[in-house]
């Protein structure tokens, strides 16, 4: 039991189990899908990036790696290539929402 919950638990006069009880768990199907959505739209804006503004779109994938010339090896986009890597980037990351939720609320029990 944590030292929070203990002296909060004799500050306030209350039953430590009952503390622990009201920690809420992690709606698993929730956070995939705020995982998926959110990964959807950055994917998105830097598709339209890449399209409108090829000059920062270089500039802004280039600074993430310290100026290495990354953007030179992005292959050219096509809208099924659009399609397929947004399907692919959407359902692993759905994925892996899914199971850090699942992993959080078996954690959480213990």
């Amino acid at each position: 039991m944590s030292i929070v919950i203990l002296l909060y638990s004799i500050l306030f006069d209350t039953n430590p189990n009952a503390i622990i009880a009201k920690i809420e768990m992690l709606k698993a199907q929730a956070l995939a899908n705020s995982f998926a959505l959110v990964t959807a739209f950055i994917y998105i804006v830097l598709y339209l990036l890449k399209i409108i503004a090829p000059p920062f779109f270089k500039l802004l994938l280039n600074s993430q790696f310290f100026g290495v010339d990354i953007a030179s090896q992005v292959p050219k986009f096509s809208f099924v290539n659009f399609l397929g890597i947004l399907i692919a980037v959407c359902v692993s990351t759905w994925i892996f929402g899914y199971l850090i939720a699942t992993v959080y609320n078996r954690l959480i029990e213990k």
